[in-house]
């Protein structure tokens, strides 16, 4: 069973390098990622934030 991570602030440069750490990681799963509320970036695909392809994980807001 794979641990689930979640990410406030996955459109930003720092957001980005973690999906692509969890995505690269094992034993973990991104599970959730975040953005503000406003931001243009609430229903991306988090891969193809980070350039990794799309992971099924659209972004949400707090």
């Amino acid at each position: 069973m794979a641990l689930r991570i979640a990410i406030v602030g996955a459109g930003g440069r720092m957001g980005r390098q973690l999906i692509q750490a969890v995505h690269n990681a094992e034993g973990v799963e991104l599970g959730a990622a975040f953005e503000r509320v406003g931001s243009s970036l609430i229903g991306a695909d988090v891969g193809e934030l980070a350039g990794i392809g799309s992971l099924g994980v659209k972004v949400g807001m707090i």
